[in-house]
């Protein structure tokens, strides 16, 4: 699968610099993220391509709300790429939990938004720190 866009193709990259630091189980973890992470890209893609400008919008601003605050909360972020990968770990194992946990629940989706704008934020940070 090809992907086009370039916030695709860094998640992809994030998943990648993960898979060097980990165990074999943790790879196929990884290897599992990777795998849907394409799908909902390939689809994301479909519908990225009629969605407006102004709900892209909402999301960039929700992200940048959370890179504030959490540089607010935690000015230093990390004290190498292997620590980052672990908040985002931890980032990304809070978000498969709001969504695992609740699924149910009529509110979950906001949550999960939350959670996910947060493993945005630690991403970019994580781009940040090893620029």
């Amino acid at each position: 699968m090809t992907i086009n866009d370039d916030k695709h193709l860094v998640f992809l990259h994030i998943l990648d610099a993960m898979k060097v630091q980990a165990n074999a189980q943790e790879c196929f973890l990884v290897d599992r993220i990777r795998a849907e992470f394409e799908t909902l890209f390939a689809s994301e893609l479909v519908s990225a391509r009629t969605r407006s400008t102004a709900e892209f919008d909402e999301d960039i601003r929700n992200v940048r709300e959370e890179i504030y605050l959490a540089c607010k909360k935690h000015p230093l972020f990390v004290n190498s790429p292997e620590q980052a990968l672990c908040v985002l770990f931890e980032e990304v194992g809070e978000l498969a939990q709001e969504v695992n946990d609740n699924s149910l629940d009529y509110q979950w989706k906001s949550r999960a938004y939350e959670e996910a704008a947060q493993v945005a934020a630690v991403a970019i940070r994580f781009m940040r720190k090893i620029r």
